[in-house]
């Protein structure tokens, strides 16, 4: 299912949106779901509490917060974001260029370009969708990146993702989360321990142990080190 937060301050011309958002969806046979905001705050309260989207279609110039304030924002917690701005002030497009919006909408020609735009973005969506691992439950929906993703541990009924900066916990065995992963950048380093092949800074087989780039260091059975360096050579020999 796809996510998109709608924000403008503009009641009426929000409505219009969001009917030329919900027949060009229909008309794709899309899942969605659709939140629309009519303040910045209340858009950037949910961003904070980690309520992510897909796509954000923003409205430039709002009171208090703008779309490019918001932009800011949303960049700190996703470091890929879909966002499309809508305006009725053009001097605002050259200020939006630094902040890689994906698509820039004049309000008069909506009914034309927005097609257009959601069409590139749903495109870009479906190219991406296999580089995140997606979390969603009734509190929160959240993509991490797997770039981001250094390794993931057994913590009982948990998985824990280890990322650069935080821990996050999902309720879902290891053995679902490496099938959920898929491809080849993730392998089971021991029967508690996932490790992303992009993360590893060094193996020291003295120590038995990994060396990942936040620094920390994870230990591995010296059993494993051999094979491990193996599919460690293998894997960048086929991605350099």
């Amino acid at each position: 299912m796809y996510r998109i937060a709608v924000c403008d301050d503009n009641e009426k011309f929000l409505k219009d949106l969001i009917l030329n958002l919900t027949s060009y969806l229909e008309k794709e046979g899309l899942c969605y779901e659709i939140v629309e905001y009519q303040a910045g705050l209340a858009l950037l309260s949910d961003i904070e509490s980690k309520r992510l989207y897909d796509i954000y279609i923003l409205d430039i110039e709002m009171p208090v917060y703008s779309g490019i304030d918001i932009t800011r924002v949303i960049a700190q917690y996703d470091p890929a974001p879909l966002i499309i701005f809508v305006t009725s002030y053009l001097k605002y497009a050259v200020d939006s260029f630094d902040y890689n919006i994906f698509r820039f909408i004049p309000k008069t020609e909506l009914k034309d370009r927005l097609a257009f735009a959601l069409k590139a973005a749903f495109s870009k969506l479906d190219e991406q969708r296999d580089r995140y691992y997606f979390i969603s439950n009734n509190r929160r929906f959240e993509k991490i990146s797997y770039k981001e993703i250094l390794y993931i541990y057994k913590d009982g009924k948990n998985s824990v993702f280890v990322l650069p900066e935080l821990e996050v916990k999902v309720r879902k065995t290891l053995e679902t989360v490496y099938k959920e992963l898929g491809g080849e950048d993730f392998i089971f380093i021991d029967r508690c321990t996932i490790i992303n092949l992009q993360s590893i800074k060094e193996i020291d087989c003295k120590m038995a142990k990994i060396k990942v780039k936040n620094g920390r260091e994870i230990d591995v059975a010296r059993i494993r080190i051999q094979d491990l360096k193996k599919e460690l050579n293998s894997y960048w020999g086929k991605h350099i």
